[in-house]
């Protein structure tokens, strides 16, 4: 079973609109996807580098400017 809570929405239209009506948050969605690129990239080795910390600074800005409105 995977730790990653978002699993079941990996369709991104649905993750699009969950962010759009506040059902999730980009910080959600981001450590969700860290938990993914985690569990799987050694299998997959897909990513060079993967700046975890600077996507989370940029979905904590994401998640202020929809908070604003």
């Amino acid at each position: 079973m995977s730790n990653c809570r978002l699993e079941l929405m990996a369709d991104l239209p649905i993750l699009a609109h969950a962010l759009r009506t506040r059902q999730i948050s980009s910080r959600e969605l981001v450590e969700d996807s860290l938990l993914r690129i985690k569990r799987l990239d050694p299998k997959l080795n897909a990513f060079i580098t993967v700046t975890g910390d600077a996507a989370l600074v940029l979905a904590a800005k994401r998640d202020d400017e929809l908070a604003r409105g």
